[in-house]
């Protein structure tokens, strides 16, 4: 049934989630949206407890694009909010884009790095970023250490696909003028990597894989050039749960120690008392940032009028800090804080 939204003073925000409310056995991959929603819940109480009106409405679409539209048809309301947090999958917000197209309501977007035609979608706001902007960020700070960095790039085999991000870091290093060399993997693992690694030099090691498993083989003969040369791993944010003894490079959208308030703790164990999906990054907080940062926004557009506000300054979270950045003269802003954890 559709909602009346009544009091005009009202922050109206729309969850669209893949909750999954009705299945009898719930996927574990599925926990950290609840964690997400319980973190927005405290922000939205937070405000609530300061006087600020809001108005929640909270739409179960599960995965897929046809449950998305089936949602959107039957609750005219959500063209009233201010704005939607979610959809989780790509293949949904393609859906929540176009129908909301012509409504001004700002679409945050919580969990992807790509959404495809943001430029042509001026309310969007992309928490992730893009491959190109971590690949950018990293190859400016190493730029900045080019006198004592060699990155060794591992030449890919034949057919071998390289992920993007790989792909788009191999050609930021290019071109941001950072030393490079490179090395097959027969070579490493045949302990015949002289020239490519350098003894004055720290020897960045890029892989052409994201999963850390395919390193297995090779993690050993790293280990024993270490006693030749100063060598790092260039890492993932998903390897952290690993046991790598190497020193480790790595991007993150997450700030290392998250500050977690003892007020934020008892709110979560009243309400949400139940083990987190995740730690690294927590999902409850991830939701609790990001809704933060969205009815910040919102308040200080409704009081201003003015669509852009709080989008030019750094926003600064338990766990994540926000600066979004305009894609296009037409376009969403996605946010281009990244963390270099150089370890």
């Amino acid at each position: 049934d559709s909602v009346h939204m009544a009091d005009s003073t009202a922050i109206r925000v729309a969850f669209l989630l893949p909750l999954h409310a009705d299945a009898v056995k719930r996927d574990k991959h599925m926990d950290r949206f609840y964690d997400f929603y319980a973190g927005a819940l405290i922000a939205i109480y937070e405000k609530q407890q300061s006087g600020q009106a809001m108005e929640i409405f909270t739409y179960d679409i599960g995965k897929t694009a046809l449950r998305t539209s089936e949602v959107l048809q039957q609750h005219p309301e959500i063209r009233e909010a201010h704005a939607v947090v979610g959809p989780a999958y790509a293949q949904q917000v393609e859906v929540v884009l176009d129908s909301l197209h012509e409504d001004s309501v700002w679409v945050m977007i919580p969990f992807l790095s790509r959404v495809k035609n943001i430029e042509s979608h001026p309310f969007v706001l992309k928490f992730n970023p893009s491959e190109q902007i971590e690949a950018d960020t990293l190859a400016r700070y190493l730029a900045q250490r080019a006198d004592s960095v060699n990155c060794v790039l591992v030449e890919a085999k034949a057919g071998e696909v390289i992920p993007s991000g790989i792909k788009a870091l191999h050609q930021a290093l290019k071109e941001h003028q950072v030393p490079t060399s490179s090395v097959s993997l027969k070579a490493i693992l045949t302990d015949s990597i002289e020239g490519a690694f350098l003894p004055e030099k720290e020897n960045i090691v890029i892989f052409n894989t994201e999963r850390y498993a395919n390193l297995q083989t090779v993690m050993p003969h790293l280990l024993k050039a270490c006693g030749t040369y100063r060598i790092t791993l260039f890492s993932h944010y998903s390897w952290q749960s690993e046991k790598i003894i190497l020193p480790q490079l790595y991007t993150s959208v997450f700030t290392p120690q998250p500050a977690v308030s003892e007020e934020y703790e008892w709110l979560f164990e009243q309400y949400f008392d139940h083990e987190l999906s995740s730690y690294q990054p927590r999902y409850d907080l991830l939701g609790y940032d990001l809704t933060n940062q969205l009815l910040d926004m919102l308040i200080l557009q409704k009081s201003s009028q003015d669509n852009t506000v709080m989008l030019q300054d750094v926003w600064t979270g338990t766990q994540a800090n926000i600066h979004y950045q305009s894609t296009a003269p037409e376009g969403g802003y996605e946010n281009h804080i990244v963390h270099i954890i150089h370890q």
